[in-house]
């Protein structure tokens, strides 16, 4: 992780050089992927158990399970929940950790892509689905993915999955500042066990301490003075070696 001056933290998500680390990344990218599987199963679930009590009192009849109608639905629901998921692959959910309140626009502005695309599709096709049964999935579907990642994050941190130990590079005056910016960012899951001062080391002695850090399982956190002259040398270095930053 680096901080500068301009911005708040960021997770990089460079590989761990240990053992674990792997499995331990593969862990929390699957938690993460069934939480929203299961969200969007929900969504499903309970989507078309309100379109079948509202019909009725729109005048229409409920929606079989076993008619064409509803499995094109479904078909519709699969293909455009599949593609939102790959995007948001893309964009890091499954990999990097973020505040969930960060991620909140992605997940609003995805379900709503995917939703005008659907129903586009099903007018294209000559609606043999229900607007209805489209509108309530991807409508149920944000605050499920909500709820299912606060569950799945509630998990990994019950599992001490979620948190990374981590040595803080800075310089003194900056030491308490990033502390309690890395402590009011609980959710990216980081615990400081040292920290180290910038001021006054070359960048060869920081690069050795940092390979230390990073030899005994912890992740570095890279804070120098924006004035520091080391700090362009030591990104370089540490981009180059793949140390986990």
């Amino acid at each position: 992780m680096f901080l500068n001056s301009n911005g708040p933290a960021r997770d990089v998500d460079q590989h761990i050089d240990r053992p674990a680390s792997f499995l331990i990344q593969h862990t929390k990218s699957t938690v993460l992927v069934y939480a929203d599987i299961v969200s969007a199963i929900l969504a499903v679930l309970v989507s078309v158990t309100l379109s079948n009590a509202i019909r009725p009192l729109l005048g229409a009849r409920p929606i079989a399970i076993e008619s064409v109608e509803f499995t094109f639905h479904i078909s519709i629901i699969f293909v455009f929940t599949v593609a939102l998921f790959a995007w948001f692959t893309s964009k890091g959910h499954y990999r990097r950790r973020e505040a969930l309140i960060n991620r909140l626009g992605q997940i609003l502005g995805g379900c709503g892509m995917a939703l005008i695309c659907a129903a586009a599709t099903q007018f294209a096709t000559v609606e043999v689905g229900s607007r209805l049964l489209t509108l309530s999935y991807w409508l149920l579907l944000v605050p499920l993915i909500i709820i299912g990642r606060l569950i799945a994050g509630h998990i990994l941190r019950s599992a001490n999955i979620w948190t990374n130990n981590a040595v803080l590079f800075t310089a003194p005056n900056r030491a308490d500042q990033v502390s309690k910016l890395i402590e009011k960012h609980d959710e990216l899951g980081i615990v400081l066990t040292k920290k180290f001062f910038c001021s006054g080391n070359a960048a060869t002695n920081l690069l050795n301490a940092m390979r230390a850090a990073t030899s005994s399982g912890s992740v570095i956190i890279y804070a120098p003075a924006p004035e520091d002259q080391e700090q362009h040398e030591v990104l370089e270095s540490l981009v180059a070696e793949g140390l986990p930053f």
